[in-house]
């Protein structure tokens, strides 16, 4: 069977935590609107990657794009190289 790759996480949950549970007036109207944050989770969603030649006005550029493999409706990612090595797990 194939493994996943996923690319690692660019925040800690730490980080995650203090964004969401912040201080100040826009943490005041997130709690009042959503509630206070009451946990979090990692979450890993398999990407497809591929690599794009795109062709505008003669001027041709190879770009290496994702796109997510469960529905493909999530914001395309864009990489400057083959992600690997320390990058994924």
């Amino acid at each position: 069977m194939p493994s996943i790759r996923s690319l690692k996480p660019n925040v800690t949950r730490e980080e995650v935590i203090r964004q969401f549970s912040g201080r100040g007036l826009s943490a005041t109207l997130r709690n009042l609107a959503y509630g206070r944050l009451r946990s979090v989770a990692e979450l890993y969603i398999p990407f497809r990657l591929f690599r794009v030649q795109i062709s505008n006005g003669g001027v041709s550029e190879e770009k290496l794009v994702a796109i997510d493999a469960v529905s493909g409706t999530l914001d395309l990612f864009q990489f400057d190289h083959t992600p690997g090595g320390t990058e994924t797990f």
